[in-house]
């Protein structure tokens, strides 16, 4: 039996492309990987207690539910942890690096993100969460439906997101354009093919657990874009070192962008479909549920300031399950972070909070409304004078009683 063979598989894939076979299988290299056993074994019994705990709830799944989790460094993409399936000593089918499944409601960051990048919308814009028909190519109509089947009306942005609506963030998406939130996928990382309909907006495009992570590694580390890894170091028996694996890639994005919709992710878990962590956790954490088209996958992703966690449940046969993200991927990231520690995100100086009115207009500093988090560059920009709106008001209210006398 060898230990973390998923982990070791990956391992293997990743320094394949610098050197053959036959020269990693003879003697004399020392290869330094950036696996963390405290985390690996904590992932390991979150996952088996939550499978066990899921199938004592529902007894027609045992045996039947399957898990993989990816936990990486927030400041260097390092892969901590990597487990391939709920049998962590099984050296074959790594669903972590190969089980490509539908993302779900994870996909809706970067629909938001599109939205904010856009300089026209921001946490507190009313967008619409009314019935959504997409007529397609072949006559079928797409009509996705809200996970509680309600319709909510003018809803803020922000609820769109922490409540998880899908018909609002479907409205949003096709009215910013499926091509620009295609670009973001695509800057946060994503290589996948993304087809240009608008289910995709809720997460029809498979990805493997890795790959989500490559994604949400960008929105981590603040806009930072850097490939997963699981070697450090490759050195001779001497220690004279043959190959660095240093920290890669590029600002992807303004920091500041990303930290506002990192603000509405910690939102998610502060009152949204992610508040179950509040329980036991110490915020702020980032996170966001997902679950794909007729349950047949669960995921949760998040992050604190120093680890971000990827976790997906699912039937190998892709039958549909009794649970969503909620409860069945978010428990195990929770069990996980319940061992290995929780490090808060930290306030960012760049964010500031400003009062939005319910028609989803920003208030002047010291007008009442709903507070959210704006960029501090939003002061600058023309607000809603709650003095006048009064004034208008009062006006109003004389010229009324002037008709009646």
């Amino acid at each position: 039996q060898r230990e973390y063979p998923a982990f070791i598989q990956a391992a293997k894939a990743e320094l394949q492309q610098d050197y053959r076979l036959q020269d990693l299988q003879s003697e004399g290299l020392r290869i330094f990987t950036t696996l963390d056993p405290w985390v690996q074994d904590a992932v390991e019994q979150a996952a088996e207690a939550h499978l066990a705990t899921l199938e004592k709830r529902q007894p027609k799944q045992k045996g039947k539910l399957e898990t993989a989790v990816v936990v990486t460094s927030v400041d260097g993409g390092e892969i901590r942890a990597l487990l391939g399936g709920r049998d962590p000593d099984f050296f074959g089918f790594n669903r972590a690096v190969n089980a490509h499944r539908s993302i779900g409601s994870v996909a809706k960051p970067a629909v938001f993100l599109t939205a904010l990048k856009s300089g026209n919308y921001h946490w507190g814009t009313r967008i619409d969460d009314a019935p959504v028909s997409v007529k397609g190519q072949d006559g079928s109509m797409w009509q996705p439906k809200n996970y509680d089947f309600e319709n909510h009306g003018m809803v803020p942005m922000l609820d769109a997101l922490t409540h998880s609506y899908n018909q609002s963030t479907a409205r949003l998406g096709m009215t910013l354009g499926l091509d620009k939130v295609t670009a973001e996928f695509r800057r946060l990382g994503v290589s996948q093919p993304l087809p240009q309909y608008p289910s995709m907006l809720l997460g029809s495009t498979e990805m493997a657990p890795v790959d989500v992570a490559r994604m949400f590694q960008t929105i981590a580390s603040e806009g930072f874009s850097t490939p997963l890894r699981t070697i450090d170091a490759v050195t001779m028996n001497d220690g004279t070192t043959l190959s660095s694996y240093a920290i890669r890639g590029k600002q992807e994005y303004d920091p500041v962008t990303i930290q506002w919709l990192t603000y509405g992710m910690e939102q998610v878990v502060e009152q949204g479909t992610g508040k179950a962590l509040k329980e036991t956790l110490p915020l702020p954490i980032a996170g966001k549920t997902g679950t794909s088209d007729q349950q047949r996958d669960a995921w949760f992703v998040g992050f604190d300031q120093r680890y971000l966690g990827v976790v997906w449940v699912g039937r190998d046969d892709n039958q549909s399950m009794p649970f969503g993200g909620s409860s069945a991927a978010l428990p195990i990231w929770k069990k996980t972070f319940e061992k290995v520690g929780v490090v808060p995100l930290l306030s960012p100086s760049s964010l500031t909070s400003l009062s939005v009115n319910e028609e989803g207009e920003v208030n002047g500093p010291k007008c009442s409304g709903q507070l959210y988090a704006f960029p501090v560059s939003w002061l600058d920009k023309p607000m809603e004078n709650c003095d006048s709106t009064r004034a208008k008001i009062g006006k109003e209210i004389k010229s009324w009683f002037d008709w009646l006398l």
